[in-house]
């Protein structure tokens, strides 16, 4: 799957609850009742676990991707 896109998250966030990654771990969250925020996916003990990072407004699309 592609990077995601300014366009795609803006789309998003005006959306219904949704979990989308970008391929990289990297995962947009729109939960149902707060504010769409950026998380990342990982495995620690062979268990799948998910760190939030920031809210959508705090920092860029170009600063949570890798290069």
């Amino acid at each position: 799957m592609p990077n995601l896109t300014v366009k795609q998250v803006n789309m998003l966030t005006k959306g219904q609850h949704s979990k989308t990654s970008d391929g990289n771990c990297l995962l947009f969250v729109v939960p149902t009742r707060s504010e769409p925020d950026w998380s990342l996916g990982y495995t620690s003990n062979e268990k799948r676990r998910k760190k939030s990072q920031s809210k959508v407004g705090q920092l860029e699309l170009g600063i949570m991707q890798p290069k």
